[in-house]
């Protein structure tokens, strides 16, 4: 459901941002939440509806929560953040936070800002963890701040770039997550390919069979 929610918004030229990324079971005592799980549980129950509003909803914005995955703040992790939702799901869009304190001890927007994130959650007051000029002549902080205004402009010209493909009179089952068609006759050569495959195998487990067939006769035949 969140998926096809992701999907509506962006074809009306929305960027829905979906939350909170990950983990995040609590609205009482969640700022710095220490909470431990396995991978195997991570992926298969937490991460799964956020994989899916990425990949089946083609959701382009998102906000990390304020918890911790183990010791690590979500919002710093390389992992989650990049390896996860960049490099595996395809996610194309940006990552904003969830409310941060200008001088926050455990979300550090340098920590972020590395790990993935582009946008920081905050008033008016969180320029000051820039005036400080103590990164604004950093050359791979400099680097990382021109990604994250990248992916943020991103987001709002592929909101509208679906907006504008959307056609309100054709099946949802003829949309991609972007507004476009698909064209599927692909499947077809997929199809083709294993039912040859299937005959040939079919062809060597007959002339197998028959081959022991004719062996036990020739056996039966020798015997006194």
């Amino acid at each position: 459901m969140g998926a096809q929610v992701c999907l509506g918004a962006k074809n009306q030229g929305l960027v829905a941002y979906a939350k909170h990324f990950v983990a995040n079971e609590t609205e009482s005592l969640r700022e710095g939440l220490y909470t431990f799980m396995t991978e195997q549980t991570l992926r298969e129950l937490y991460l799964k509806p956020f994989e899916k509003a990425v990949k089946e909803g083609g959701v382009n914005g998102l906000m990390t929560s304020m918890n911790r995955l183990g010791a690590c703040w979500v919002g710093a992790s390389y992992a989650l953040c990049t390896e996860i939702l960049r490099d595996e799901w395809g996610f194309r869009g940006n990552l904003v936070t969830d409310w941060v304190d200008v001088g926050s001890s455990y979300m550090p927007f340098y920590k972020g800002l590395w790990a993935g994130n582009d946008r920081w959650l905050n008033n008016a007051d969180a320029n000051k963890m820039f005036e400080d000029g103590e990164y604004a002549e950093d050359p791979i902080f400099v680097t990382l701040a021109q990604k994250s205004a990248k992916n943020t402009c991103y987001s709002l010209v592929e909101a509208e770039k679906a907006r504008s493909a959307y056609d309100p009179s054709k099946e949802v089952s003829d949309m991609t997550s972007g507004g476009f068609h698909y064209d599927y006759s692909w499947v077809w050569y997929v199809v083709a390919i294993d039912a040859v495959l299937f005959l040939v195998f079919a062809f060597l487990l007959y002339i197998l069979i028959r081959n022991l067939i004719y062996a036990s006769q020739k056996k039966i035949e020798k015997q006194p």
